[in-house]
């Protein structure tokens, strides 16, 4: 069955959440913690918890936000021990994540440190869709969502807690905001809504960026032919400019550059990856 035209009610989901040491991972942050559940039909059919030892102390920063310690992660596992339990648990399902770039980036750079293959399932991330479908809310953070749509309150920032209340978070997003479509919706419907899904390998290297949300956006909008916003500081420029693009293609040489069309004039324009300092898609 082709997961794009089934019904979301049809399809295995996993709704994962990361806590990290710190929100770089091209600087050698890492998972401290990996929290997922998996639904079928609303229904909650498995669940996967475990904190993960990283290779450097915690920075204290951090600590604060998610209370994980040195002392917690002393006897975890590392994570190339985890790694295989995690890929067996997602398995072929449509992933779900709130601010999925942050936690799909950071999964990718450490299975591409192992060697691993990247899985191929779609991406949904629900930060997105939540704005396209709930434009008056103050803000879009999960606790915000959570007293929305009253879902019982349970610990912030710990994985398998976060997990389990997105998946209801999402369950009342599908059940409100899609329910005139008859029989429910397809993932096509809420990918659509949500302004595309990701794949593991939009965040694999390739692309000489630092930022792996970065190398994601322009894969994505080279697969999808959409548009980006780009903040972008041209050579003998002081200050970035926002230009709005489609992506056309990448070149290695003479030097990394991103060939696009520039909207609205329609010309055709290079644009230097050492002068991109921002990216987002376009609204």
């Amino acid at each position: 069955m082709d997961a794009l035209s089934a019904r979301v009610r049809e399809l295995p989901l996993v709704f994962l959440d990361l806590e990290t040491t710190g929100l770089k991972p091209e600087e050698g942050d890492e998972i401290l913690e990996f929290g997922a559940v998996k639904t079928l039909a609303g229904n909650e059919i498995g669940q996967m918890d475990t904190l993960v030892r990283p290779s450097r102390p915690i920075p204290p920063a951090s600590a604060k936000v998610h209370g994980i310690t040195d002392l917690f992660v002393m006897g975890a596992p590392a994570f190339d021990q985890v790694a295989q339990d995690i890929l067996t648990f997602i398995g072929d399902a449509v992933i779900v994540a709130h601010n999925a770039p942050f936690d799909v980036s950071f999964l990718v750079t450490q299975l591409e440190k192992l060697q691993r293959k990247l899985p191929d399932n779609p991406v949904l991330d629900s930060l997105p869709l939540s704005r396209s479908v709930l434009p008056g809310i103050p803000n879009h953070k999960l606790d915000t969502l959570k007293k929305y749509f009253d879902v019982a309150a349970v610990r912030a920032h710990r994985a398998l807690d976060d997990s389990r209340a997105l998946s209801k978070v999402f369950a009342k997003i599908v059940e409100t905001h899609f329910h005139g479509i008859g029989g429910g919706p397809t993932l096509a419907d809420v990918i659509a809504r949500a302004g595309g899904a990701f794949r593991f390998s939009d965040f694999g290297e390739g692309l000489p960026f630092k930022v792996p949300e970065q190398r994601a956006l322009i894969r994505w909008a080279l697969r999808e032919k959409a548009d980006l916003v780009v903040s972008y500081l041209a050579p003998g420029r002081l200050t970035p400019e926002d230009v709005r693009i489609a992506p056309v293609k990448t070149l290695k040489s003479p030097e990394p550059c991103l060939m696009a069309i520039s909207k609205p004039k329609g010309t055709e324009v290079s644009l230097l990856l050492r002068g991109i300092r921002s990216l987002k898609k376009a609204g």
